[in-house]
Protein backbone atom coordinates (compact mmCIF):
# COMPACT_ATOMS: atom_id res chain seq x y z
CA UNK A 1 0.00 0.00 0.00
CA UNK A 2 1.47 3.32 -1.06
CA UNK A 3 0.59 6.38 0.98
CA UNK A 4 0.18 9.64 -0.91
CA UNK A 5 1.69 12.79 0.42
CA UNK A 6 -0.98 15.39 1.01
CA UNK A 7 0.23 17.48 -1.93
CA UNK A 8 0.04 14.41 -4.19
CA UNK A 9 -3.67 13.89 -3.52
CA UNK A 10 -5.47 14.45 -6.85
CA UNK A 11 -8.74 15.06 -4.98
CA UNK A 12 -7.43 18.33 -3.52
CA UNK A 13 -7.45 21.62 -5.35
CA UNK A 14 -4.19 22.93 -6.79
CA UNK A 15 -4.15 25.65 -4.13
CA UNK A 16 -4.55 23.12 -1.29
CA UNK A 17 -1.84 20.94 -2.79
CA UNK A 18 0.50 23.92 -3.08
CA UNK A 19 -0.21 24.91 0.55
CA UNK A 20 0.50 21.34 1.70
CA UNK A 21 3.73 21.18 -0.29
CA UNK A 22 4.77 24.60 1.05
CA UNK A 23 4.22 23.41 4.62
CA UNK A 24 6.33 20.32 4.01
CA UNK A 25 9.08 22.41 2.42
CA UNK A 26 9.07 24.72 5.44
CA UNK A 27 9.26 21.75 7.84
CA UNK A 28 12.14 20.24 5.88
CA UNK A 29 13.94 23.60 5.76
CA UNK A 30 13.70 23.92 9.56
CA UNK A 31 14.95 20.35 9.97
CA UNK A 32 17.85 21.07 7.62
CA UNK A 33 18.71 24.15 9.70
CA UNK A 34 18.83 22.07 12.90
CA UNK A 35 21.01 19.45 11.20
CA UNK A 36 23.35 22.15 9.85
CA UNK A 37 23.66 23.73 13.33
CA UNK A 38 24.50 20.34 14.88
CA UNK A 39 27.05 19.65 12.14
CA UNK A 40 28.71 23.04 12.67
CA UNK A 41 28.95 22.38 16.41
CA UNK A 42 30.64 19.04 15.74
CA UNK A 43 33.00 20.66 13.22
CA UNK A 44 33.98 23.30 15.81
CA UNK A 45 34.72 20.52 18.32
CA UNK A 46 36.80 18.66 15.73
CA UNK A 47 38.75 21.83 14.85
CA UNK A 48 39.45 22.47 18.54
CA UNK A 49 40.77 18.95 18.96
CA UNK A 50 42.92 19.13 15.82
CA UNK A 51 44.32 22.47 17.00
CA UNK A 52 45.02 21.07 20.47
CA UNK A 53 46.69 17.96 19.04
CA UNK A 54 48.72 19.74 16.34
CA UNK A 55 52.31 20.78 16.79
CA UNK A 56 53.09 24.47 16.30
CA UNK A 57 55.01 25.26 13.09
CA UNK A 58 58.34 25.65 14.90
CA UNK A 59 58.11 22.18 16.45
CA UNK A 60 58.01 18.85 14.69
CA UNK A 61 57.65 16.91 17.93
CA UNK A 62 55.60 18.63 20.62
CA UNK A 63 51.92 19.61 20.53
CA UNK A 64 50.70 23.09 21.42
CA UNK A 65 49.68 22.02 24.91
CA UNK A 66 51.16 19.51 27.28
CA UNK A 67 48.56 17.02 28.37
CA UNK A 68 49.30 14.48 31.06
CA UNK A 69 47.48 11.93 33.14
CA UNK A 70 48.19 10.35 36.52
CA UNK A 71 49.07 6.66 36.17
CA UNK A 72 48.78 6.09 39.91
CA UNK A 73 52.56 6.37 40.32
CA UNK A 74 53.66 9.21 38.04
CA UNK A 75 52.44 11.70 35.46
CA UNK A 76 52.64 10.50 31.86
CA UNK A 77 52.35 12.65 28.73
CA UNK A 78 49.49 12.22 26.30
CA UNK A 79 50.45 13.09 22.75
CA UNK A 80 49.42 12.14 19.24
CA UNK A 81 48.16 8.59 18.92
CA UNK A 82 48.42 7.99 22.68
CA UNK A 83 46.03 10.90 23.23
CA UNK A 84 43.60 9.49 20.66
CA UNK A 85 43.77 6.04 22.27
CA UNK A 86 43.24 7.42 25.78
CA UNK A 87 40.27 9.52 24.71
CA UNK A 88 38.74 6.62 22.77
CA UNK A 89 39.13 4.37 25.82
CA UNK A 90 37.53 6.92 28.14
CA UNK A 91 34.64 7.49 25.78
CA UNK A 92 34.16 3.73 25.38
CA UNK A 93 34.15 3.39 29.17
CA UNK A 94 31.52 6.12 29.47
CA UNK A 95 29.41 4.38 26.85
CA UNK A 96 29.81 1.04 28.61
CA UNK A 97 28.83 2.63 31.92
CA UNK A 98 25.80 4.25 30.34
CA UNK A 99 24.69 1.02 28.66
CA UNK A 100 25.56 -1.24 31.62
CA UNK A 101 24.96 0.60 34.91
CA UNK A 102 25.36 -2.59 36.96
CA UNK A 103 29.00 -2.70 38.11
CA UNK A 104 28.92 -6.49 38.60
CA UNK A 105 27.95 -6.97 34.95
CA UNK A 106 30.42 -4.37 33.70
CA UNK A 107 33.46 -5.60 35.64
CA UNK A 108 32.46 -9.14 36.43
CA UNK A 109 31.89 -10.56 39.89
CA UNK A 110 34.45 -9.84 42.58
CA UNK A 111 36.86 -12.68 43.20
CA UNK A 112 37.75 -13.94 46.67
CA UNK A 113 39.59 -11.29 48.67
CA UNK A 114 38.77 -8.60 46.12
CA UNK A 115 36.37 -5.74 46.74
CA UNK A 116 34.98 -3.56 44.07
Amino acid sequence: MTLLKLWENPMLSVEDRLDAAGGEIERLHEQLGRIADALMEKERDARRYRWLRAAPPESVRWPRWRLAYWTGKWWDDLQGDALDTALDGCMQGELLELLTPNVEVRRGPATEGETK
